[in-house]
């Protein structure tokens, strides 16, 4: 992309962290290119297919399919063209595929921030089968794949409803209590709602503590820090990825200490909603900058401030009150100002004590679909490293018709 581009052109923006072996391009960003990353400059075509040179142990490669004009991906990608003899489809598939993602990953220099050259990315092994089995295999895997996908689809969607219960499950225990016929006050907040009488309406600086700790910057360089960016925490997974690094290589937004029970909540890409309780970190996990780190006082119970702040009320009062369109956010001290509920602590641990359980359960139906949907990926998986590889004889195949391609050829 020209360094020239116009100020306030708009660009779909797709990082690393933003693309998944099994289900593709997860998430745009929309910014305009001022507002852009440096990295942000590749430009893709219909047919490209996008391999992560860096970290490549998160196996981030997905083919582009009919990408919008302004659609740009990080230069941590190597944008991979095929050429007219190659079907993109089975180009697609092939490098998708396990033996070549093994070999992106073994091929890869470095610890801590794995990396390949494209240089030496391009120089891999690749099966090339004739065009018109490479269609065939296509054809054969379009449609299988897609099966499975339809199946992972549906498994996604009750994964979500799982997600609503849990989510609506807290919200109503950290602003209602336990006590459904209890007198009810206006809070005065509109995520709040009616609340208890007997519980106190505050603002979050008021029973917690902020950002207390960072890491010097004078720190031993080779000192090993276990760091925690925005990408790696989910709402629901909490902390679901750790980069191991030395203090040199590590980004400069790498500076957040952290205790046990503090709670970390995103001030960034707040639509994101990477909130998540700290439980027993090592001593040198660091989290980004980008998070504003949460530490409530000792005359309140630790575990209700992180479900508390966990909330679907909460979380969507923090993105309600960021701005922004592009690259949404939030001060700290706005942040803060947000009001809470505070229960007598001996309700705030009967909550506690009724969600932890609760939580369990509803986390064991997640899990369980979960691992479903990971069977299903293995599958595709394996289908695809079949085909691609020769180990299917697909030179015979014809695909099936689709409903509608059935009512076109009789009338």
């Amino acid at each position: 992309m020209d360094e020239k581009t116009e100020p306030d052109f708009e660009i779909e923006y797709v990082d690393i962290s933003s693309v998944s072996l099994t289900r593709g391009i997860e998430n745009k960003d929309l910014m305009t290119f001022e507002k852009s990353p440096s990295r942000a400059r590749r430009k893709v075509r219909n047919g490209d297919i996008i391999i992560s040179t860096v970290r490549t142990y998160l196996k981030a490669i997905a083919q582009v399919r009919n990408p919008s004009d302004n659609l740009i991906v990080s230069t941590g990608f190597a944008v991979v063209r095929p050429n007219p003899s190659l079907d993109s489809r089975f180009a697609g598939y092939m490098l998708q595929s396990n033996g070549f993602v093994g070999d992106v990953v073994a091929n890869s220099v470095g610890v801590s921030y794995p990396a390949i050259n494209a240089s030496d990315l391009v120089r891999l092994p690749f099966v090339e089968p004739p065009v018109i089995e490479q269609q065939k295999i296509s054809d054969f895997l379009d449609q299988e794949t897609s099966k499975i996908e339809a199946l992972i689809f549906r498994k996604k969607d009750l994964l979500e409803k799982i997600e609503e219960k849990r989510s609506a499950l807290i919200s109503h225990a950290v602003t209602k209590g336990l006590y459904p016929n209890v007198s009810t006050k206006d809070s005065g907040s509109p995520w709040l709602g009616r609340v208890p009488s007997h519980w106190q309406v505050k603002r979050l600086k008021n029973i917690a503590t902020w950002n207390d700790e960072t890491i010097e910057e004078n720190t031993d360089p080779d000192f090993e820090i276990e760091y925690v960016d925005i990408s790696s925490v989910s709402l629901n997974k909490g902390i679901e990825n750790i980069e191991l690094i030395n203090f040199e290589n590590a980004p400069s937004r790498a500076r957040r200490k952290v205790r046990d029970g503090d709670i970390i909540i995103s001030t960034v890409r707040t639509y994101l909603k990477a909130i998540t309780s700290i439980k027993n970190p090592p001593d040198n996990m660091v989290v980004s900058t980008g998070f504003a780190v949460i530490r409530p006082a000792a005359n309140i119970n630790q575990r209700f401030v992180g479900y508390l702040l966990q909330s679907s009320g909460f979380v969507g009062a923090v993105v309600a009150n960021s701005v922004g369109v592009s690259y949404p956010a939030i001060n700290a001290s706005d942040l803060v100002r947000l009001p809470i509920v505070q229960p007598p602590i001996k309700e705030q641990e009967a909550i506690v004590q009724y969600l932890d359980r609760e939580i369990v359960r509803i986390d064991e139906q997640f899990q369980k679909v979960e691992a479903a949907i990971e069977k299903l990926e293995e599958y595709r998986s394996t289908l695809i490293i079949n085909a691609v590889t020769g180990k299917f004889d697909v030179r015979d195949f014809c695909p099936t018709a689709t409903t509608e391609q059935r009512e076109v050829a009789h009338g």
